[in-house]
C-alpha cells in the first residue's frame, strides 16, 4: 500500500486512469450482471411459454379427440334417425292398410247384419 501511494504522487495522471479504469470497470460488471438477470428472466419465461405451448398442445389433442368422438355419435345418430323414419313410414303405411282392411269388415259386418 506504501508503495501505491508513493506511486500514485509520483504520477498522478496514471492514477486518474487507473481509477477511471476501475469505475468503468464496475459500471461494466454492473452492466453485465443486469444482462445476466435479464436473460435469466428471459430464459425463464421462454421455458414457461414452453410449458403453455405444451399444454395447448395437449388440450388441442384432448379436444379433437373429442370432436372426433362426437363426430362418430352424430354419425351413429343420423343412422338411427334414418331407421326410425324409416320404420315411421312403414308404420303409417300398416296403419293406413289397417284402416282399409277395417273398413271392409265394417262393411261386410253392417251387410250381414241387414241380411239377418
Amino acid at each position: 500500500r506504501l508503495e501505491t501511494a508513493e506511486l500514485e504522487r509520483e504520477c498522478p495522471a496514471e492514477a486518474e486512469a487507473a481509477a477511471r479504469e476501475r469505475l468503468e470497470c464496475r459500471e461494466l460488471r454492473a452492466e453485465l450482471e443486469a444482462e445476466q438477470r435479464c436473460a435469466a428472466r428471459s430464459e425463464h419465461e421462454e421455458a414457461s411459454l414452453q410449458d403453455e405451448v405444451e399444454a395447448a398442445k395437449t388440450r388441442e389433442w384432448r379436444l379433437k379427440g373429442e370432436v372426433e368422438a362426437a363426430l362418430e355419435r352424430n354419425a351413429g345418430l343420423e343412422e338411427d334417425c334414418a331407421a326410425s323414419s324409416a320404420e315411421a313410414t312403414r308404420a303409417r303405411a300398416s296403419v293406413r292398410a289397417a284402416d282399409a282392411r277395417l273398413g271392409c269388415r265394417k262393411a261386410a259386418l253392417a251387410s250381414l247384419r241387414g241380411a239377418v
